[in-house]
């Protein structure tokens, strides 16, 4: 008992030295760093593919945010990191005033992201049509090459008719608020209308292009939160019909793509990485806004795409378009509504059967509904 009696006077000696020595570290570790250093973070750069106008005016919007470790990179697929992954899209911080350089072709522009990572480019290319489409020789289907969305976006896009490469970038000097941002370089591209003839598409992509079981709740959420996205398939037929589509009905594909999700923006980078591992035709890309402007007055699906596919119609006025959907929600109904407003435009409403119709839906006029691509094909063919 004694013994622990005259130890205990020890105990607060011992304290004062590891205290001390504590912090004679920090001291060290402080004055061993440059006073001014910047922390340097890792920064993602997203643009989604827009269209260059007939007049040569574009609109080019994205954002800068925080790189996570559960988002892309090759590491295994799991159930905990396609779920994590899920959580970091909608969670993590935009890089705030990130400067964001864009080039496009010999045009320079710079810019700073807004607090949440949100950055905007808006002006006009030099020609309306900056690439002349290549004369065909042939009528046969095999003379229609559209291209693909073969490669990501660290790579550039070649510069083909139709598709207008652009490049984004991230200063690396400290952008005022003691922070200093990295990231890759960017790319991504305008779409245009390329030739004197062609239909243009606005396609849907959830159970009209892809099956995500929007129908089906519960295997939708077991599909985004749990299954990796290499196990999302494509509809049997769509993507070659989506090629028949573009190339009638003179096998030119002059016309313009366009797909239009009520998916979230977050979920962008999922999306494309679906496109190329399936070798989607490239078109522009519109996902439902959540954490912008925008979403005030877009909080509604049915709005947004209407909204969407007006913006659309009205960059070619002169154009005849086909609207491909499906009827697991709104999509018969918002393209009536459409075609109603613009009827000289709307060429057909074709509507992938994913459940039975509905009495309101079985009352639409001029409406296709069909369940197998090949139905699809042969209405639009003859």
């Amino acid at each position: 008992m004694q013994h622990s009696i005259t130890a205990l006077p020890v105990l607060p000696s011992l304290r004062r030295y590891l205290s001390f020595s504590l912090l004679v570290f920090f001291v060290w570790l402080v004055q061993s760093q440059p006073i001014h250093a910047a922390k340097e973070y890792e920064i993602e750069i997203q643009a989604f593919p827009s269209i260059l106008h007939a007049d040569g005016t574009w609109l080019i919007e994205g954002r800068t945010m925080r790189k996570s470790r559960w988002i892309g990179g090759d590491a295994k697929p799991s159930a905990l990191r396609n779920m994590m992954g899920m959580v970091r899209r909608f969670t993590r911080k935009g890089a705030a005033r990130a400067r964001v350089t864009l080039v496009l072709g010999s045009q320079h522009f710079t810019t700073d992201a807004d607090p949440k990572g949100y950055f905007r480019f808006q002006g006009k290319a030099p020609t309306s049509r900056p690439l002349q489409a290549p004369q065909e020789t042939t009528s046969a289907p095999s003379a229609c090459r559209r291209p693909r969305w073969d490669v990501d976006p660290s790579r550039p896009f070649p510069a083909t008719p139709g598709i207008l490469p652009f490049s984004l970038s991230v200063e690396t000097k400290s952008n005022g608020n003691g922070k200093r941002y990295k990231a890759p370089l960017y790319h991504g591209f305008l779409v245009y209308r390329n030739a004197n003839q062609g239909i243009h598409v606005i396609s849907d992509l959830d159970d009209t292009l892809i099956w995500t079981y929007v129908t089906q709740k519960t295997k939708l959420a077991k599909q985004a939160l749990f299954e990796d996205v290499r196990k999302v398939k494509t509809i049997d037929g769509a993507l070659s019909f989506l090629e028949t589509l573009l190339c009638f009905p003179n096998h030119q594909g002059g016309g313009t793509l366009h797909y239009l999700s009520g998916s979230p923006t977050r979920l962008f980078d999922r999306v494309l990485r679906i496109f190329r591992l399936h070798h989607f035709p490239l078109g522009s890309l519109t996902l439902r806004p959540l954490s912008n402007a925008k979403a005030a007055s877009q909080n509604q699906q049915s709005l947004y795409k209407v909204i969407e596919i007006r913006r659309i119609l009205r960059t070619y006025p002169q154009e005849s378009f086909v609207l491909l959907g499906d009827n697991g929600e709104k999509d018969p109904i918002i393209y009536n509504l459409i075609r109603n407003e613009f009827p000289k435009q709307i060429r057909a409403i074709l509507i992938h059967q994913v459940k039975p119709l509905t009495l309101e839906q079985q009352a639409l006029s001029n409406t296709f509904y069909f369940k197998d691509y090949k139905d699809a094909t042969r209405y639009i063919t003859h």
